[in-house]
């Protein structure tokens, strides 16, 4: 007949069974308390990020760069920096700095912006999807220039007086 200690490691063999389940138990105690100081200790740090900007680092800018690319073929983005917020009401925004877009066939600047600030819908980010719920862009000026021939060139961008601004020639 087996032994019926033989599974049991040879400090343990002695002990009474009540004793290992009461180590058990407060093993499991620590184990919830640690996990709920973390828990607790990371929703603090969360509330207080709420509302406060958040510098992007390098990589999520080449990232979001890289992909934005993808989305348009035959141009180039670019933009100095991202800064992300989550607002108050959990609602995640994205700011970029600077932005240009490029014809990427002949690399002329098309657009240039100052800002962009973009929010997104909680709900689709949840499901997995980018939506964005509104867009704003401040900082754009429209500069119209007439070639001698008389065919009118307009160009956005974000630059207040410089030469030829909203020139009619």
């Amino acid at each position: 007949m087996p032994d019926p200690d033989a599974d049991t490691p040879a400090k343990d063999r002695g002990r009474p069974r009540g004793r290992r389940r009461a180590r058990a138990a407060r093993a499991g105690i620590w184990l919830i308390a640690t996990m709920s100081l973390a828990v607790a200790i990371l929703a603090v740090i969360g509330w207080s990020l709420l509302g406060k900007p958040l510098r992007a680092p390098d990589w999520l800018r080449q990232e979001i760069a890289a992909r934005l690319a993808e989305q348009m073929p035959g141009y180039a983005l670019s933009f100095s920096d991202m800064t992300l917020f989550v607002q108050p009401d959990l609602r995640p925004e994205i700011a970029l700095s600077n932005v240009e877009l490029y014809d990427g066939a002949n690399d002329r600047k098309l657009l240039e912006v100052s800002q962009v600030g973009i929010a997104f819908a909680r709900r689709s980010l949840l499901q997995g999807k980018i939506q964005p719920s509104s867009v704003s862009v401040s900082g754009v000026f429209l500069q119209l220039n007439r070639t001698p021939t008389g065919n009118s060139i307009s160009r956005l961008g974000m630059g207040w007086g410089r030469p030829g601004l909203a020139s009619t020639g």
